[in-house]
């Protein structure tokens, strides 16, 4: 009987497994601002990262809780996640990458990582294969200077 108590349902199972998904994309609707700009936009993927990596832990105790084992996406997924989530919160944090810290980015595009560079007090260096992109990215990092 106890077996059959820790047999998961398929709908509570989804919930689990993608709720964590879930908390992310509410906190970043919540918290994203009206208008567009790069602070507030890194701002609500900084809140739902934490969100995101909170409900993911709850998800984990809870699978094992309930459904005595964890499913391998959750595991993957969480892992992800938290690694990727504490690697990103802790590159902000001064003591890991302090202002004046040259930025490499080997596919620079628009120049979006050379604007934050320079919003952050860092030096950027980029490479890009494409005339027209280099030259916007070049625009885009004088403005933001």
């Amino acid at each position: 009987m106890a077996d059959e108590a820790k047999k998961p349902s398929g709908w509570l199972n989804i919930l689990v497994d993608y709720g964590p998904l879930l908390v992310f994309l509410g906190v970043y609707k919540l918290t994203s601002p009206e208008e567009p700009g790069p602070l507030g936009e890194i701002a609500a993927v900084i809140q739902g990262t934490i969100a995101f990596m909170i409900a993911a832990v709850i998800a984990l105790v809870f699978s094992k809780w309930k459904f005595g084992r964890v499913s391998p996406m959750l595991i993957l997924s969480t892992s992800l996640i938290v690694g990727f989530g504490a690697l990103t919160l802790g590159m902000r944090h001064p003591d890991v990458f302090g202002a004046g810290e040259i930025v490499f980015e080997p596919f620079a595009g628009s120049g979006t990582t050379g604007v934050a560079c320079v919003m952050e007090g860092r030096r950027f260096a980029g490479c890009e294969m494409s005339a027209e992109y280099a030259a916007l990215a070049n625009e885009r990092i004088a403005a933001a200077e």
